[in-house]
């Protein structure tokens, strides 16, 4: 399972998995995921799943939850166990990263700040997660 791909990339990753006889599910081409009505509807070969929107926060978690839809289906389907749709709606729903995009709502530091800031806590690796928040309180 991958996601979006520059060409080059994406190049590159179909090679190597030719190379090793490794299936390979591209995103927006054998899978995708979209917002859709304050839901995340996924889609695949087999399956059409409306489904709450992740509990993660970034627009980025619809394409997150996507591949791990598709790998858990494929995974369940080649071991011949039943993936019901509840158990990955529930998966969506239930999924922490702490220190990813965490909204701190109580806590020391909450307690000193004016009550008008709205204090995130990211551990971000590279500058366009920085980007995102740059906003003062």
């Amino acid at each position: 399972m991958i996601g979006q791909q520059q060409a080059d990339a994406l190049a590159v990753i179909e090679k190597q998995a030719r190379r090793n006889r490794c299936p390979l599910h591209i995103a927006n081409e054998n899978f995708s995921a979209i917002r859709e009505n304050g839901r995340l509807v996924f889609q695949n070969e087999t399956s059409l799943l409306d489904l709450a929107l992740p509990r993660l926060s970034g627009e980025h978690q619809i394409a997150n939850a996507a591949l791990a839809i598709e790998a858990a289906q494929v995974f369940c389907t080649n071991q011949g166990i039943e993936l019901r749709t509840s158990a990955i709606d529930e998966g969506v729903q239930s999924a922490q990263w702490p220190g990813r995009l965490q909204h701190l709502t109580h806590g020391d530091l909450i307690d000193t700040m004016p009550a008008t800031c709205d204090i995130w806590l990211d551990g971000g690796h590279n500058p366009e997660q920085v980007q995102g928040f740059s906003e003062p309180c």
